[in-house]
């Protein structure tokens, strides 16, 4: 199915919306750095991107030796830290995902973020939570990437507003986590990757996704308005062919 007839734009947060790899690699090293406790590879934290936080803080504390008291501090502290780094939500990415809303797709969140760390990054970025139809955060549902049940609530959604899965897609920067959940969900879900600093085209590539459906981060508005564009040619035809 080409991605104009897609009716669902599912998205990940961090490395898709918002350029933030880079910056929350900082944010894990500023609180390891504070705490006094070894530093850790950026390539391991790399490796491992895309989990829930409190799981990535649960496996660099066992790669550095932190004790149990140690990672709850980890995690206490990491929404403080993360009011410091300057997250930035394109206003490209707002119009785009605006637009399509307007030409009538749903539009969904999917993200590894706890609802408090969410709320912070929306706070910071001024990103609107009424841009998404449905946003779902690890609080929301006991399932996460990279399990395919996490897609669960968003094709109960689907299925209640008259669509099924295979009208969604999801837009995300890793193999390990967003790619395979799409694989894992009972019905195979279209995926999208985005490079900004996880995997790169090569790597997408090599792991079975089709070139026209690999991005760069910056190009992400221009992705969707020419699916938009398509969509908008092929009712102009169908309107045509009505007419005459």
């Amino acid at each position: 199915m080409d991605l104009d007839q897609k009716k669902f734009f599912i998205f990940d947060l961090d490395g898709v919306l918002v350029d933030s790899t880079r910056l929350s690699c900082q944010k894990v090293e500023l609180i390891l750095e504070r705490l006094g406790l070894p530093s850790i590879p950026r390539s391991f934290l790399i490796k491992h991107w895309g989990m829930k936080m409190s799981d990535m803080f649960n496996l660099i504390g066992k790669e550095i030796g932190a004790s149990q008291g140690e990672i709850k501090t980890m995690n206490e502290m990491e929404p403080q830290v993360s009011l410091e780094l300057p997250y930035i939500f394109p206003r490209e990415n707002f119009e785009a995902l605006l637009s399509l809303r307007l030409l009538e797709y749903y539009v969904g969140l999917l993200t590894s973020r706890s609802n408090a760390s969410l709320q912070q990054v929306m706070t910071q970025t001024g990103m609107p939570s009424s841009l998404f139809h449905k946003v779902q955060t690890t609080d929301h549902w006991p399932h996460h990437k990279p399990s395919g049940r996490a897609f669960g609530p968003f094709a109960n959604w689907a299925a209640a507003h008259g669509f099924r899965p295979e009208h969604m897609v999801y837009f995300g920067d890793t193999i390990s986590q967003d790619l395979r959940a799409t694989q894992n969900y009972e019905w195979p879900i279209d995926f999208v990757g985005v490079v900004s600093g996880v995997n790169t085209r090569e790597e997408f590539l090599d792991a079975g996704v089709q070139l026209c459906r690999i991005i760069d981060f910056a190009d992400l508005p221009n992705f969707l308005y020419k699916i938009m564009r398509q969509k908008t040619e092929i009712q102009s035809k169908l309107k045509t062919k009505v007419k005459i």
